[in-house]
């Protein structure tokens, strides 16, 4: 294991698509969890751009997964079902595990498919994992590395966000949504935002109050290289 940084400055942007619109949030003073309400709106897709510094912390590694269907996966799985005969690598569908779907897609030079028999209960694959993925209320974003110095010291991953089939937090009520995103060796961030989804025809209510590019976190690693500790949180 290497050294622990002494802080780690990580940002993350929402901008809904397809024309990068800008994410509201609005003040709701201390009638919930929180005093500050995201605004995201269903059906929709968003842009995330994550950027990190320092730039040598590892984010990635690999998970090899391997046993019966009825194995329970370590991460939240939750993508459609699609049993394919063939499925070889680079493979653009998913392998079905009982109840869970795996998502070994899109192509990723470090996939690699073992074994797959379709139909049967055996299965053994290996995949990149952990920090190529960014956690958002259980639904894993991948990400791809964008760059490793757009902003002169901080590497930049980009995915994208899809809220279709979330249901619209009904009136006067808000959602805390969990952030979760691993690195290899320093520990995991996580953090939680409140949230109110409106109904995807509603998206003028989801443009009330004010308009946010980032939100910044600056965190710091513990020796247990477990949780890292989120020392502040801005809006800008």
């Amino acid at each position: 294991m290497g050294d622990l940084p002494g802080l780690v400055r990580l940002s993350i942007a929402l901008r809904i698509q397809p024309n990068d619109g800008p994410v509201f949030f609005k003040v709701d003073g201390q009638r919930f969890g929180q005093n500050r309400t995201i605004k995201l709106l269903t059906g929709s897709s968003y842009k995330v751009e994550v950027k990190i510094k320092p730039t040598t912390l590892q984010v990635e590694c690999q998970a090899l997964i391997q046993g019966p269907r009825t194995t329970q996966c370590g991460f939240y799985c939750s993508w459609s079902t699609c049993l394919s005969p063939t499925p070889t690598a680079p493979c653009t569908g998913y392998l079905h595990i009982s109840q869970h779907s795996v998502q070994i897609s899109p192509y990723d030079p470090d996939f690699s498919l073992l074994s797959w028999q379709p139909f049967l209960p055996s299965y053994v694959f290996q995949i990149p994992f952990s920090s190529r993925n960014i956690s958002i209320g259980g639904v894993v974003v991948p990400l791809e590395l964008k760059s490793k110095e757009p902003d002169g010291d901080r590497i930049v991953y980009t995915g994208t966000y899809d809220t279709e089939g979330v249901a619209p937090t009904k009136s006067g009520e808000r959602q805390p949504i969990q952030i979760t995103m691993p690195f290899t060796d320093i520990g995991t961030f996580e953090t939680v935002w409140q949230v109110k989804f409106y109904n995807y025809h509603k998206r003028d209510h989801c443009q009330w109050g004010s308009p946010f590019s980032v939100i910044e976190y600056e965190c710091k690693p513990n020796e247990t290289r477990s949780l890292m500790w989120v020392n502040k949180e801005s809006f800008l």
